[in-house]
C-alpha cells in the first residue's frame, strides 16, 4: 500500500528538490522553461513568454493538496534558482505502479545533475512512497534520455509505435523503460539525502 505523503523536500549533494512556490515563474522561464532545447522531444512547447511559466508554475502549486502529488522543482544549493524538474505521476494505487517525468534546462546538461535528481527521486518513491515499480517514456530519437535511465538501472522493455504527439503535432515512437523496487542498484548518493 503506497504512504499517501505527497512531495517533501529532497536534499541531495548539490541540489534541493523542493515543490514549485508561486514565486517560482522568473527563474523557471529563464533557466528552463524557455528553452527551445529542453522541448525538443516533449510534448509542450517553449515558453514564449514569461507569464506563460507564471501560469503553469501556479497551477502546479494549487496541485499540491493531492497527497499522491510528486513533482519538485529542481534548484542547486549554490543558487535558489529553478533549473528543471522531477515528477512521479502515480498510474496504479492498487500496483504501486508511478510514471516517471523529467527536464533539465539545457545550460545544467552533462554535470551530473539529472542523475542525481532523478536519482533522488528514486529513492524517494521506492523508500518513502512503498512504488513497486517506475516506469518512464522518451522518444526514441533522444538518447540522451535513454542513456540517464539505463545509467539508474532501468530496463528497457519495449518499443511503442506512434505513441506520443508532441508539441509539432508530429506522432513519435517511443521507448519504454521500467524499475522495480527488487531490482534496482544501489544509489550512488546513498545516505546524503535528508528529507523534512
Amino acid at each position: 500500500m503506497l504512504t499517501a505523503i505527497g512531495t517533501q523536500t529532497i536534499e541531495t549533494p548539490r541540489l534541493i528538490l523542493r515543490r514549485f512556490a508561486k514565486g517560482d515563474g522568473k527563474s523557471a522561464f529563464r533557466n528552463w522553461c524557455s528553452d527551445a532545447s529542453v522541448t525538443t522531444y516533449l510534448k509542450w512547447s517553449a515558453h514564449s513568454y514569461p507569464l506563460i511559466t507564471e501560469q503553469v508554475v501556479a497551477r502546479w502549486a494549487r496541485e499540491y493538496h493531492d497527497p499522491h502529488c510528486l513533482h519538485w522543482a529542481v534548484t542547486r544549493k549554490s543558487h535558489g534558482d529553478v533549473i528543471g524538474g522531477v515528477s512521479l505521476t502515480v498510474k496504479d494505487l492498487m500496483d504501486e505502479r508511478a510514471e516517471l517525468g523529467y527536464s533539465l534546462g539545457s545550460a545544467f546538461w552533462q554535470q551530473g545533475y539529472g542523475s542525481e535528481a532523478v536519482q533522488a527521486v528514486l529513492d524517494y518513491g521506492f523508500d518513502r512512497v512503498g512504488l513497486h515499480r517506475i516506469e518512464a517514456f522518451c522518444d526514441c530519437q533522444n538518447q540522451a534520455s535513454a542513456g540517464l535511465l539505463r545509467h539508474l538501472g532501468f530496463r528497457q522493455e519495449g518499443l511503442h509505435r506512434g505513441m506520443c504527439r508532441l508539441a509539432n503535432g508530429q506522432f513519435v515512437d517511443c521507448l519504454s523503460f521500467g524499475l522495480c523496487a527488487d531490482e534496482r542498484p544501489e544509489s550512488e548518493f546513498a545516505g546524503d539525502f535528508c528529507i523534512d
